[in-house]
């Protein structure tokens, strides 16, 4: 299974319950060196994040946000719609486009698959 596909790994998930990166992928992993690895990732973002770098991190980000610039269908109070993902807002807001732009905090809308 390709590591950076969201669609494969969200099938593999419904399907098998992983409980660990062993199962996902079929590797051995060190657990205190990826502990390690994970500390040294976070903390450079962190100061990334003090040195006023929060627009690049954002624009890396909605560069590889899932289903950005396709159709999809979300719900909003019972109500099924379509719509175009064009990214997240400073705030943290889902954007989407259809026939105007709308923005969504966080747990207003659920995915539709």
């Amino acid at each position: 299974m390709a590591r950076n596909s969201p669609k494969l790994a969200a099938n593999h998930f419904e399907k098998n319950l992983p409980v660990s990166l062993k199962q996902i992928t079929g590797e051995n992993f060190d657990p205190i060196q990826l502990g390690k690895e994970l500390y040294a990732h976070v903390m450079n973002r962190l100061n990334e994040l003090k040195a006023h770098k929060f627009k690049n991190m954002l624009n890396e980000y909605n560069n590889v946000l899932y289903k950005r610039n396709e159709k999809v269908k979300l719900k909003k109070q019972n109500i099924i719609f379509e719509t175009t993902i064009t990214g997240i807002s400073p705030l943290g807001q889902l954007l989407t486009f259809d026939s105007q732009e709308h923005n969504f905090n966080f747990d207003e809308i659920e995915w539709v698959l």
